[in-house]
C-alpha cells in the first residue's frame, strides 16, 4: 500500500482483494439472513441455487432436502454463514451456506416476472454504456452530440424537460420523437427505427401516473436491452420503481431532471475546459519558465564546451604543424632513398639485359648445334638403313645356303647309306664266294 496523498490511501488490486477478503475470513461465520426470490440450478448431490433481487444474485449451498422443500420464484429468507472462494482473476465468489430457510410468500414472481429478471441479468453480464462519458466526450472534442427524445404520444412532458434545459440546447442536438407507450408493438418499432438513425443517445421520457407499467412489458425491456445506442430513462418519480430504469444505461428521476442532467454537463464541460484552459497556461507559462532555465544552462555549458573545443583546436594545431614537419623530413628523406633505389634498379636493368643478351647467344649457338647434331643423325639414320637392308639380303643368302646345305647334307647321308650298304653286299658276296655258298 502507498500514499497517494494526505488524505487517500491507494492499493494494488491485489492488496484490495487481499484486504477484503482477510475481512470476511473474520466474519464469514457470523449468521446473516437473506430475503430474495428463489431460482434452481440443479448440480450434483448439493446444489448450488441462488437467491436474486432486480439488482443481483448469491449463490446458495442448498442440500438436496433444503432443495426439496423449497419451489422456485418463491420469496424466501435464508440464513447462514457466508463462504467465500477467491479466483485467480481477483474475484470473490461468495456463496451462503444455508442452514435455515423460511418461505415468505410461495410463487410471488410470474413467468413475465421471470422473464423481466433474465433480462435485466442478462443486461448486468453486457454491462451498460457510460453515457456521460460518451456525451462529455462529444462536447470536448467541439463536436455537438445528438440526442433523440421519445415522449408518449398526448403527453406534456416535453415543457417539464424544456422548462430546465437552460442552454443545454446550443450545445446539444436534440430531435423529438412521439410514440403510444400503451401500443407496446408500435413503441418497439419506433425504438429500433431510432436506434439504427446514429445517435449518440436516447432518452425515454414519460411522467407520473397511471400506465407506467406499460413500460415494464417484456418486449420493450427486450428493446430496450438489446438497443446499440444508449438508453436513459427519464420515467415516472423517484420513487417508482421500474425494470426499465434497471435495463437502461442511466437512470434520470424525472422529466425535469432530464433536462437539468444535460444542463450541468454541458456546464461541467464548459468548466473543464475553462479549467483546462487556466491550467494549460500556467503549465505552459511553467514549462516556458523551465525552458528558458534549462536553455541558459545549455548556453553555459555551450559557451564552455567552445572554450575547451577552441584551446583543444589550438593544441591540435600544434601538434598538426609538428607533425607536417616531420612528415616533410620524411618524405625528402624518402625522395633521397627513392633516387638510390631508381640508381640501383637502373644498374640491375643493366645487367639483367646483358645477361638476356648473353643468353639469346647461347641459345643461338645451341640451336645451330641442334640442327648439326640433327643433320648428323640423319646421315646416320640413312646409313644404319643401308647396313639393315644389307644385312636383310645377308640373312636370306645365309638361309639359302642354309638349306643347300642341308640338301648335300640329305644327300651324302642317302650316299653314305648306299655306300653302307653296296659295302654290306659285297661282304655278303664275298663270304658267300669264300665259304661256297653260291
Amino acid at each position: 500500500m502507498s500514499k497517494c496523498n494526505d488524505s487517500v490511501k491507494c492499493y494494488t488490486p491485489i492488496e484490495l482483494v487481499t484486504v477484503f477478503n482477510n475481512w470476511l475470513t473474520d466474519h464469514e461465520r457470523c449468521v446473516i439472513c437473506i430475503e430474495g426470490i428463489y431460482k434452481k440450478v440443479p448440480r450434483g448431490k448439493y446444489v448450488f441455487d441462488y437467491i436474486t433481487d432486480d439488482k443481483a444474485c448469491l449463490g446458495l449451498h442448498l442440500s438436496l432436502n433444503q432443495k426439496r422443500s423449497l419451489e422456485e420464484n418463491s420469496f424466501v429468507r435464508v440464513c447462514g454463514t457466508l463462504t467465500r472462494r477467491l479466483s485467480d482473476k481477483g474475484l470473490i465468489n461468495l456463496s451462503l451456506e444455508v442452514s435455515r430457510i423460511e418461505v415468505v410468500e410461495e410463487r410471488v414472481v410470474d413467468e413475465a416476472e421471470v422473464e423481466r429478471f433474465r433480462l435485466l441479468k442478462e443486461k448486468m453480464k453486457c454491462g451498460h454504456k457510460n453515457v456521460d462519458q460518451i456525451i462529455t466526450e462529444a462536447l470536448f472534442e467541439g463536436r455537438m452530440p445528438s440526442v433523440a427524445l421519445l415522449y408518449a404520444d398526448g403527453s406534456i412532458t416535453d415543457q417539464d424537460f424544456e422548462g430546465n434545459i437552460d442552454a443545454a440546447r446550443a450545445s446539444i442536438g436534440f430531435t423529438d420523437f412521439r410514440e403510444s407507450f400503451a401500443n407496446t408493438p408500435a413503441l418497439c418499432a419506433k425504438l429500433a427505427e431510432i436506434d439504427g438513425s446514429g445517435f449518440d443517445a436516447v432518452a425515454i421520457v414519460r411522467g407520473g401516473g397511471s400506465g407506467l407499467e406499460a413500460l415494464d412489458a417484456v418486449p420493450v425491456l427486450e428493446a430496450v436491452a438489446h438497443m446499440n445506442t444508449p438508453v436513459i430513462a427519464a420515467i415516472g418519480h423517484a420513487a417508482d420503481r421500474l425494470f426499465i430504469k434497471d435495463v437502461a444505461d442511466k437512470e434520470v428521476t424525472t422529466p425535469s431532471g432530464l433536462g437539468k442532467y444535460f444542463s450541468d454537463l454541458v456546464e461541467s464541460v464548459a468548466k473543464s475546459k475553462e479549467n483546462s484552459r487556466s491550467a494549460l497556461t500556467k503549465e505552459i507559462g511553467k514549462q516556458f519558465t523551465e525552458q528558458l532555465a534549462s536553455e541558459k544552462k545549455n548556453n553555459e555549458d555551450l559557451r564552455k564546451q567552445i572554450a575547451a573545443l577552441t584551446a583543444s583546436q589550438k593544441e591540435t594545431a600544434k601538434q598538426y604543424a609538428e607533425e607536417r614537419v616531420q612528415a616533410n623530413i620524411r618524405a625528402r628523406k624518402a625522395e633521397t632513398d627513392g633516387v638510390a633505389k631508381d640508381r640501383k634498379i637502373r644498374e640491375y636493368e643493366d645487367q639483367l639485359k646483358s645477361l638476356r643478351e648473353t643468353v639469346d647467344r647461347q641459345r643461338g649457338r645451341f640451336d645451330k648445334d641442334v640442327q648439326d647434331a640433327n643433320t648428323v643423325n640423319k646421315a646416320l639414320q640413312k646409313e644404319l638403313d643401308a647396313i639393315r637392308s644389307a644385312l636383310s639380303e645377308s640373312d636370306k643368302s645365309r638361309a639359302l645356303v642354309v638349306k643347300d646345305l642341308e640338301a648335300a647334307q640329305s644327300k651324302a647321308a642317302q650316299a653314305r647309306t648306299l655306300n653302307f650298304l653296296f659295302v654290306l653286299f659285297a661282304l655278303g658276296a664275298f663270304a658267300a664266294r669264300q665259304f661256297g655258298l653260291f
